[in-house]
């Protein structure tokens, strides 16, 4: 029998490791998480829409959490490992430098990380991400080639 409730229960579960463990990430150079929070989960047969709950956070559902007291370093969280791996392609396809990807990367989770409070949900959020990831990109190369 599963417990009621399962993906909000295990969501909190997941909220307090947050909690405990803090929200440092570490990466290599290849951009492989070396330390951090990393969640194994187990699926059991027949209940994978249950798991799917779990960890497929609709943007929606992070931007609530982002706005609840106490939460929103935990959501950014969320965004980085939704995102992460989407905007370093993304703007590797630009550089087409995997040092200058990583710092335009970094460069780009932060404006993120200060400008989401003024997020005004008019667009998706990945649509606004991918923006700034583009201008970020834009403005380094023009610099670059200065």
């Amino acid at each position: 029998m599963l417990a009621e409730n399962y993906p909000q229960k295990a969501l909190k579960a997941i909220e307090e490791m947050y909690r405990q463990k803090g929200n440092r990430l570490v990466f290599d150079e290849q951009n492989n998480l070396e330390s951090g929070l990393i969640i194994r989960h187990l699926v059991l047969p027949n209940h994978i829409e249950n798991s799917k709950q779990v960890f497929a956070l609709d943007d929606k559902k992070i931007l609530y959490l982002y706005k609840e007291e106490g939460k929103r370093e935990f959501a950014f969280n969320l965004i980085v490992q939704k995102y992460s791996e989407r905007l370093y392609w993304h703007i590797r396809s630009l550089t087409l430098d995997h040092q200058d990807t990583n710092d335009l990367l970094q460069t780009t989770l932060i404006k993120i990380w200060s400008n989401l409070p003024s997020f005004r949900e008019e667009s998706k959020l990945y649509t606004w991400i991918y923006r700034i990831a583009t201008n970020e990109a834009l403005t380094f190369l023009k610099r670059k080639q200065l």
